[in-house]
């Protein structure tokens, strides 16, 4: 049996400015003599996943195979109610090889292991899933020297746990 948990916190910054009329032509560094520095592509954005999950294996006379499995993870960037999905799997397996007829046979000396095994599980995915994707935003700027305000994001609140099946 085995049973866990994992968190994992993820924060990003970022800053940029847009450098506009140089007085100087010949002084190009940043903080040189430029008459306007906008900034451009400033970012601050975080996000958080966190993870429960557990493993059941059973054997019977080391023949027969079972395994179970669940997690539960939950991301930070979907609306409330949509954080947390459950995923489960599980296996069997039979080890031929070690049944009476199979160990008393002439190919066992030829093949000496031969294990059938079937699994299925649910997965889910967040790979691309922008750290507010659910929600609407709104971002700053300028126009010419004025401030603004302008809607820089529209939200899904449904989005939610890509999920696939593996056999």
């Amino acid at each position: 049996m085995l049973v866990g948990a994992e968190q994992q916190y993820t924060k990003n910054n970022g800053w940029g400015a847009d450098r506009r009329t140089v007085a100087d032509q010949f002084f190009n560094e940043f903080q040189g003599t430029y008459t306007t520095i906008v900034p451009a592509g400033n970012f601050l954005s975080e996000n958080f996943l966190q993870s429960y999950f557990g493993r059941l294996t059973y054997d019977f006379k080391k023949k027969y195979y079972l395994q179970f499995n669940g997690r539960r993870d939950g991301f930070s960037a979907f609306a409330e109610g949509r954080k947390f999905g459950n995923f489960f799997g599980g296996s069997a397996g039979w080890y031929l090889s070690e049944e009476g007829f199979y160990k008393n046979s002439s190919i066992a000396n030829t093949i000496s292991t031969i294990k059938f095994r079937g699994s299925y599980g649910e997965v889910g995915n967040i790979q691309g899933i922008d750290n507010y994707g659910s929600y609407s935003l709104y971002s700053s700027g300028l126009y010419g020297a004025d401030p603004t305000i302008f809607f820089a994001q529209a939200g899904n609140p449904e989005l939610t746990w890509e999920t696939s099946k593996k056999n």
